[in-house]
Order: C-alpha cells, then sequence, then structure tokens
C-alpha cells in the first residue's frame, strides 16, 4: 500500500501519528467502512 510506505514521512512532516485500517477508531465508524478503501486517521 502506498500509504504505508510514505506514513514515516508524513508523520514526521506533521508531527503526528497516522493510522492506517487499525483497530483504532476513535469515532466509532468501523460499521461504515467501504472495501478496498483504507481508514486514515490522524492524531496531532
Amino acid at each position: 500500500l502506498l500509504l504505508e510506505e510514505y506514513r514515516d514521512y508524513i508523520e514526521k512532516r506533521i508531527n503526528g501519528k497516522i493510522h492506517i485500517n487499525s483497530d483504532y477508531d476513535p469515532k466509532k465508524r468501523l460499521q461504515k467502512a467501504v472495501p478496498f478503501k483504507p481508514a486514515i486517521y490522524v492524531d496531532f
């Protein structure tokens, strides 16, 4: 996944943490998931 390759770079640029397709679901939106579209959360 392209996002996985660039996650470290983006995290350093924004000084935050990025969660991609993980159990992390702060807004409880897992039931709205769409196949083949990654869930991305950014913590600043």
